[in-house]
């Protein structure tokens, strides 16, 4: 089935949300806005539902990303 992840970046802090192909939320998060996070976060939600095979990210271009 198909996973769906949208970020919102903002100053401080990334809220995501992961959705199946029904639109059903299967997960909601934040973390901090830095590098060092949103490669965490990247990594657990690649481990998670990466390998589905049909999984696709989506956030808003920005030039906000903390150190």
């Amino acid at each position: 089935m198909k996973i769906s992840i949208g970020i919102d970046i903002s100053k401080k802090k990334c809220d995501y949300c992961v959705i199946n192909g029904r639109g059903r939320v299967l997960e909601r998060g934040q973390y901090l806005n830095t590098r060092k996070d949103a490669g965490r976060c990247a990594r657990t939600l690649l481990a998670k539902y990466g390998g589905t095979g049909n999984c696709t990210a989506a956030c808003e271009t920005t030039a906000n990303m903390n150190t």
